[in-house]
This record gives structure tokens, C-alpha cells and sequence, in this order.
């Protein structure tokens, strides 16, 4: 009976192409009053009703002994992340793999939570588990007070919140480029802070990446300089800051320094970005694989490409470069913008 019921729920998943990246759809059997029951969780509402209709063609049996819960488990709960860069994981444990990074400042949606774990639904609509130690909750009234902050955007790769507005003072966190937080002052080149446990602290506003606020360079320019500045950055399985980049992180990344959000991994900018039809731009998304997308990178010119492998780097597609690279080009599948 069970296997039948497995059976059924993966060529559900598959009917409905259901991207478990985004949206929790999974099972789990448990045992009450002597007999083994199934439990479905989802976090969509028009999913899961759609599971129940069609479950209904399964035998009687089987329907009984399934129970239904939708996330969240609490409406309107909230989370802003505490520390320079939380790891989001696959299951509610440290030995489990990092899918992706949430930054300091960055609103998450709690979906559900397990001992000191969340589960959350980060901003670009990935769903992981975070340390409960690495997030302050919100209610919706107290994160609509922090939204309607005046936000600063720190534009240096790394930097250090300080108790006071000099080197020597005592650090209260690491930031990250991108990371936003309510301003509060300004004191030369410091800046005052708001953290999300409602500490204050002052960060030097070096404006290593000036160029993001200039008005005579374009987009493309400003994409390949930005690109530029995290050169040498090791590559992190899940990585999406300084601390270590994927190859998928890495371009999030730099497209969210100009104001264009991606989605979180390569397969799913492939999808999102649109086939152009020319030759190639600085600032286009260019996608690798081998019988899929696997990898991407941004085109910097002179048939060039900035990516994440190893670490953040340049290669060619030019033989007579000496940043050639002959496994990129064979693997080479497409070029693509969202200009």
C-alpha cells in the first residue's frame, strides 16, 4: 500500500513539475494509535488541493490514512537574518549541505520550525533551514516598520560594524556586500546602523563600487566592473557573498548590485533570461553543460567570461588567450540577456 502510495506522489511531482527548491511538497510516514499514518506538507494552498483530487482516484484505504498540513505553521511571522552571512540548509541540522546564503538584514518568511531550526522562504523564493541562533523573529506590524526605514546599501565586499564611529572601536558584526540596514546617522565617512536585534552600530562607507552610482556608465559597464572586484573569491557549493561564491551565487550577486534580481540558480536563470539572437554583450549571462545547464558566468568582452570554479576567475574562449579554456568552450551551450 505505501509503495503504491509512493509511486503516486512522485508521478504527481512530476505531472505538476514542482520545483522542491521553492515549494515544499514532501511526505512522511508516522505511527498513532497502533496504526502507520502519512503525512503531506505543502506551502501552496492551490497545490495541495489539487494532490486531494487526485488522490481521491486511489483506493479507499489509502485515502484514510493520509493527513494534510499547509505552511506556514504560524501566519505573519517573520525573520531578519543577525549575522554577516547565514548558512540555509537542506534539513534541520549542521551536518546537513548548504543550498544557499541569506545575508545580514535580509526578510525571510517562517514557515515552520523544529527545535532552534526554521524553515524559511528566503528572499529570491528559495525554501531551506536556517540555525534559529542566526535570525531575529518579526511580527508583520514590526517588519513594515523596518521596511519603511530608510535603507543604506553597504557597496564594499567586506566590512565591520563597530560599537563607535572608529577603527579601534569593538566590531559587533561583519557585513557583506548588498547587505541593507536602516540608516540612522551619518559621521564622516561613517555610517550609523540599526541591527536586527535592535542593536546600533557604525560602518565605514568606503564606496568601493562608486561606479554603482554613477549615471554616465551603463548597465553592461557597470556589470563587468562590479564582476571584477570579486576575482580570486573561492568557490563554495551554495555560496552567494565574499565569504565564497557558486557559480549561480556569483552572478546573483553582481546582477543584485545594480538592481536586477535573478533567480538563485543557473538552470533557473537559463529559464529566466531570454534568448537574444546576436552575438554576445558584456553583461550576458553565458551557460554551460554537458545534457544540461550546470554552469553560467557573465561575458566581460574580447570573447572572455567571469565565473566561479574553483574561484572567481577569467577565462576565454580564444585559443590564443592566455585565459583559454578549452573544457568551457566545448561545454558552451548559450548566451543569454535580462537587459
Amino acid at each position: 500500500m505505501y509503495k503504491k502510495f509512493s509511486d503516486f506522489f512522485e508521478n504527481f511531482r512530476v505531472k505538476k513539475n514542482i520545483d522542491q527548491r521553492l515549494t515544499v511538497f514532501e511526505y512522511d510516514f508516522y505511527r498513532t494509535k497502533g496504526s502507520l499514518k502519512i503525512k503531506v506538507i505543502f506551502s501552496d494552498s492551490s497545490l495541495m488541493e489539487s494532490f486531494k483530487n487526485d488522490l481521491a482516484n486511489l483506493p479507499l484505504s489509502i485515502n484514510k490514512k493520509v493527513k494534510f498540513a499547509i505552511l506556514p505553521d504560524k501566519k505573519n511571522v517573520y525573520g531578519l537574518i543577525n549575522v554577516c552571512a547565514a548558512s540555509v540548509v537542506s534539513s534541520p541540522t549542521f551536518e546537513s549541505c548548504m543550498l544557499t546564503q541569506s545575508l545580514l538584514g535580509e526578510k525571510v518568511n517562517v514557515l515552520q520550525t523544529s527545535g532552534n531550526w526554521l524553515r524559511i522562504e528566503c528572499e529570491d523564493g528559495y525554501i531551506g533551514w536556517i540555525n534559529g541562533f542566526q535570525v531575529v523573529l518579526y511580527s508583520d506590524k514590526e517588519i513594515s516598520r523596518w521596511q519603511n526605514n530608510k535603507l543604506f546599501l553597504f557597496q564594499d565586499v567586506i566590512g565591520s560594524i563597530k560599537e563607535n564611529p572608529n577603527d579601534f572601536s569593538i566590531s559587533l558584526r561583519q557585513i557583506l556586500i548588498g547587505s541593507k540596514l536602516p540608516f540612522l546617522n551619518k559621521k564622516g565617512e561613517w555610517v550609523k546602523v540599526k541591527l536586527p536585534d535592535k542593536s546600533e552600530g557604525w560602518v565605514k562607507n568606503r564606496t568601493e563600487f562608486k561606479w554603482l552610482d554613477e549615471k554616465g556608465k551603463s548597465i553592461r559597464e557597470k556589470i563587468v566592473l562590479s564582476s571584477m572586484k570579486f576575482l580570486g573569491i573561492p568557490y563554495l557549493w551554495g555560496g552567494k557573498s565574499p565569504m565564497g561564491f557558486d557559480c549561480s551565487g556569483f552572478v546573483q550577486t553582481v546582477y543584485a548590485l545594480i538592481g536586477i534580481s535573478l533567480p538563485r540558480d543557473s538552470d533557473m536563470q537559463f529559464i529566466y533570461a531570454k534568448k537574444t539572437g546576436r552575438s554576445m554583450k558584456k553583461g550576458d549571462l553565458l551557460f554551460f553543460g554537458k545534457n544540461e545547464i550546470s554552469h553560467v558566468g557573465i561575458y566581460i568582452g574580447r570573447k572572455r567570461v567571469i565565473h566561479s570554479r574553483g574561484f572567481v576567475r577569467i577565462n576565454s574562449f580564444d585559443e590564443s588567450d592566455k585565459y583559454y579554456d578549452k573544457y568551457l568552450k566545448e561545454t558552451f551551450i548559450e548566451s543569454r540577456s535580462v537587459i
